[in-house]
């Protein structure tokens, strides 16, 4: 690819052909649409969007987002593939059962991570309290 065939935007993101798939999906995530809408509106799979919305945005960041900052990158890339944006959203879901309940479905999900995701929101001072959940779960 030539330096002519690509131009970089004000968002810092590589605007090219090959490319633009991928920062198609990139505006429709940030504009709220979910993968599934985001790929149904460009008649690809919601999987492909992810992945294309992945590529696009370590491209433009560089890094994680900040929200996941004190998470190691396994948990932080698990969260954003389940689609929370941000920690309040994972608290709630935590206060709610959702993420015990996913724990015990997802094979990303360990008791050791479940632990770390505790720490992670009562440091972060969402009023959240060492369950025994995690002690009490029977992980095969």
């Amino acid at each position: 690819m030539k330096n002519s065939d690509t131009k970089q935007a004000h968002t810092g993101i590589d605007i090219c052909p090959a490319r633009d798939l991928e920062n198609q999906v990139l505006a429709l995530r940030e504009s709220g649409m979910t993968f599934k809408a985001a790929g149904e509106r460009l008649d690809i799979s919601a999987s492909w969007a992810r992945l294309l919305y992945l590529r696009a945005s370590r491209r433009k960041s560089g890094r994680k987002p900040v929200w996941t900052d004190g998470l190691n990158n396994r948990l932080a890339n698990l969260l954003r593939w389940l689609e929370f944006s941000n920690r309040d959203e994972v608290a709630q879901a935590y206060r709610s059962g959702h993420i015990q309940r996913l724990v015990l479905r997802e094979r990303g999900i360990s008791a050791a991570n479940l632990l770390e995701l505790e720490q992670w929101l009562e440091d972060a001072g969402n009023g959240l309290k060492r369950s025994t959940t995690v002690q009490s779960m029977h992980f095969d």
